[in-house]
């Protein structure tokens, strides 16, 4: 028996019709959260991780979720060993 090398799943996303479906049929936070989702570009972990304070004029990404862990990106800072 051999085994082949797996193929890169296709990407297939979503098309301007379909977002604007999406958009028309959410409300609320969700509804913010998929704009943000959809126009910038950031991983899903980036955009479940965002606060308030994070949103404004600009957008700022600080912290990211996985699994249901909290990872602050300023927190990897403090670990910087600046003697390297």
């Amino acid at each position: 028996m051999t085994f082949g090398k797996l193929g890169k799943p296709k990407i297939d996303p979503f098309s301007r019709e379909e977002i604007e479906l999406i958009m028309a049929n959410e409300h609320g936070m969700f509804h913010s959260f998929l704009g943000i989702y959809f126009n910038t570009g950031c991983r899903s972990g980036e955009a479940l991780g965002l606060m308030r304070t994070d949103v404004g004029k600009q957008l700022h990404i600080r912290r990211t979720v996985t699994r249901k862990i909290v990872k602050d990106q300023d927190s990897r800072l403090d670990t910087f060993d600046s003697n390297i």
